[in-house]
């Protein structure tokens, strides 16, 4: 038998080889690092680390697959944990090319959803008197738009999308070939969300609650391209100017006041007071603020005033689950929430920021944010 010195001497060198092969593997990690911060691609790759851990245990053998799956979890571990550091130190080193503008941006998400997506993004607060020399002259590469800048951004820019034109708004502006290109992604948002949850527009009677501006607007439009029949639009205007409940006429405002009317007010829409809805609506649309954090124990309109509902879409993402959607929740109708079609949205922008196709990442991103949102508050509607 082998002195258990000698033994303890393999185990020293096994050890000092194993610490240089580790040493190496870090450095992998951080060129990945480099190429994941470049390609806009998530830390965290589930698949990838599926393989590694299966290929550990077929090259260990079932007598010691248990143990070294465990020691791999930890380098896996720490691995990620290296390449998050290096991604952080290579942010900090640069400006943010990418960000977010508005007036008052406090209840903004967007900055966590574009940080899932592997890139720096900021959050640039502009007053209305200086948005026109941060557009045209600000250091950036591409923004997203929000409130109250969807419409006013437009005059500022050298060419608007066709989308973009017939929502009146823009949420997406991105440099070409010395251009400024604005566009709309809260469009593909919203439909992404109401496919997810299998809500179907085609021959349908849907009530958007939200006034024919900005969200309103936007969902009107998307609608009436899915082939709804009749689309009714509960205006603030019109519930100021009926003798509705008077919560109703305070509450229930467009959520983006102060943007213009887009193509939703055509004569094909009717516009309603929240006095005056319509019973027989088959899909409700939420497109105002009311139920967001903190006040979320209130509901834009009571479901039980619509004969039979089929499906209710909230734009708000704070909460995830608001008062309304659990009500549609409990009476079985689908549901469709905001976190959806804010993810789905910031999806279509990155490809406009950084080129190629970012949809597939929704799903992952998603998920991420939903566990996220699980231990901190989120204050807000898709900016």
């Amino acid at each position: 038998m082998a002195d258990i010195r000698e033994i303890r001497i393999q185990i020293d060198e096994t050890d000092e080889k194993l610490v240089e092969l580790l040493v190496k593997r870090l450095g992998l990690a951080g060129e990945i690092a480099d190429y994941k911060i470049d390609n806009g691609l998530a830390v965290f790759d589930g698949a990838r680390e599926e393989a590694v851990l299966k290929r550990v245990a077929d090259l260990s053998g079932e007598e010691y697959d248990r143990f070294t799956g465990e020691v791999f979890d930890t380098i896996l571990k720490v691995s990620k944990e290296r390449q998050e550091e290096l991604i952080e130190q290579r942010k900090r080193m640069r400006p943010a090319r990418y960000g977010l503008v508005g007036e008052k941006l406090g209840h903004s998400y967007s900055n966590d959803l574009h940080d899932f997506l592997g890139y720096e993004y900021a959050l640039w607060e502009v007053a209305p008197e200086d948005l026109a020399d941060f557009i045209r002259n600000g250091d950036y590469e591409a923004i997203n738009v929000t409130i109250p800048y969807k419409k006013e951004v437009m005059k500022y820019l050298d060419e608007v999308s066709e989308l973009a034109q017939r929502l009146g708004a823009v949420n997406v502006v991105y440099r070409r070939d010395g251009k400024l290109i604005g566009t709309n992604t809260d469009y593909t948002g919203l439909k992404y969300a109401a496919e997810r949850a299998g809500i179907d527009f085609e021959d349908k009677i849907v009530l958007v609650l939200g006034g024919t501006g900005g969200a309103g607007g936007m969902a009107t439009v998307l609608a009436k391209d899915e082939g709804a029949k009749k689309v009714y639009v509960a205006s603030r205007s019109a519930a100021n100017k009926s003798d509705g409940p008077a919560e109703q006429k305070a509450d229930t405002g467009d959520a983006e006041s102060g943007e213009a009317e887009s193509e939703a007010d055509s004569a094909s829409t009717e516009i309603v007071s929240y006095r005056d809805l319509p019973t027989d609506a088959e899909i409700i649309i939420n497109a105002t603020p009311v139920g967001t954090y903190p006040d979320t124990e209130r509901m834009p309109v009571s479901l039980s005033r619509f004969e039979n509902p089929e499906a209710v879409i909230d734009m708000i993402y704070n909460p995830l689950r608001t008062t309304l959607i659990q009500k549609a929740e409990s009476m079985g109708l689908k549901t469709a929430c905001g976190l959806a079609m804010l993810v789905r949205q910031g999806t279509e922008a990155a490809g406009y920021f950084r080129g190629g196709d970012y949809s597939d990442r929704t799903e992952q991103v998603l998920e991420a944010l939903e566990r996220k949102a699980e231990n901190i508050v989120l204050i807000g509607m898709p900016g």
